[in-house]
């Protein structure tokens, strides 16, 4: 893991504030090389405080803010994303609760990464990765005594012909060496930040509002519970805003249709702003529930800085695609490609029409592709 300077000042900074405190966070971090060879890189790009909890503990939940602090941040996009967290005066070690969280999370992803650091200035991290086995298992036969004369063999002949498969899935972890730059520059703005944080926490605890927590003596941690959610209800009816457009129908792809589950993806993480969403994502709910109030949030400039994302973030998309099911053809025909992946993507969003005023910006836009 290599730790630049730009990351080891805010890491340093944190550390120095809150000497007997523990903090967590978003870890963005790069990666280059392979297991395989032996050259596995991983470059910390930045990191984004969630949480400052107390001697013993920290706890965060993920939120809105992660993606708008990407927005704001347009060279995070393609980053990945971990966990970092501090041991302040402690050592810095990987806890039982800790190779839980490798555990849980190597499970939800392909990587995940995770940091400690400490006061000392003695890191630690791990990276993980899901291994996937399967072997063939044959029966080679079987005995049983029979009424006390000795023992006698069966073998089944079938069994030789069709062994069995047997597979099976599980997550391993490598610790990595550390090349981090030492710094002394402080950073004021992170204080800015956890005011934000601290009167967060207390309208929380005003309002009981439930957290997922993260501790020395618990494993209910889930770092990535908010995109994981399936129990969101809409608390209120909410009115249609739009209806679908009169030439809608008219787009439709004619001889390759992408894997919706891949265009459902790309639809989620562009509409929620982020990257990290899987299939699994409820992006119906999530709209209904929480996308005007995210987008008032993240455009305070209103339709201007609505525009360039939508313009930013449709194109990235359509350029960074990817269906290993599709003919050599269609990649060849560029103009086809994007055309066809705009008319898939321009008919998931328009599921939702009814339910954001947001939803116009990007329909519009996958419109224009489509249409060349």
């Amino acid at each position: 893991m290599v730790i630049p300077s730009s990351v080891e000042e805010k890491i340093r900074y944190l550390l120095r504030k809150f000497p007997s405190t523990e903090w967590s966070g978003v870890l963005f971090y790069s990666h280059e090389g392979s297991f395989e060879e032996g050259n596995l890189t991983i470059t910390c790009r930045d990191i984004y405080p969630m949480d400052l909890g107390n001697a013993t503990f920290t706890q965060f939940s993920m939120s809105e803010d992660v993606a708008a602090y990407i927005a704001n941040n347009i060279d995070l996009f393609e980053c990945d994303l971990g966990l970092i967290h501090s041991h302040h005066s402690m050592s810095a070690f990987f806890s039982g609760t800790d190779l839980s969280t490798l555990q849980s999370e190597g499970n939800d992803t392909s990587c995940f990464v995770s940091l400690i650091v400490n006061n000392a200035g003695t890191y630690c991290a791990a990276v993980t990765r899901k291994i996937q086995t399967e072997q063939e298992i044959r029966n080679l036969g079987s005995s049983y005594e029979f009424f006390g004369e000795g023992t006698v063999a069966s073998v089944d002949p079938a069994s030789n012909v069709y062994p069995q498969s047997v597979k099976d899935t599980y997550i391993e972890y490598f610790m990595m060496d550390i090349d981090r730059q030492t710094v002394n520059n402080p950073l004021d703005y992170l204080d800015t930040r956890f005011d934000e944080i601290a009167q967060r926490k207390k309208q929380e605890e005003a309002s009981k509002a439930p957290v997922n927590i993260y501790t020395k003596d618990s494993d209910d941690f889930d770092f990535y519970s908010w995109r994981k959610d399936k129990e969101l209800k809409s608390s209120t009816k909410e009115l249609p805003l739009f209806s679908e457009p009169n030439d809608a129908k008219s787009i439709t792809p004619d001889d390759w249709t992408p894997d919706p589950n891949l265009i459902y993806r790309a639809v989620s993480q562009m509409l929620a702003c982020s990257f990290i969403l899987g299939d699994k994502f409820d992006l119906l709910q999530w709209v209904k529930r929480h996308m005007n109030t995210m987008y008032e949030r993240i455009f305070p400039e209103g339709e201007l800085a609505i525009d360039d994302w939508v313009d930013f973030i449709v194109e990235y998309q359509l350029n960074h695609f990817s269906d290993p099911t599709t003919p050599e053809w269609v990649l060849e025909d560029w103009d086809y490609y994007r055309s066809t992946l705009a008319s898939a993507m321009y008919d998931e969003v328009s599921k939702y029409y009814d339910f954001s005023k947001y939803i116009h910006y990007y329909s519009a836009m996958l419109l224009r592709y489509a249409n060349g």
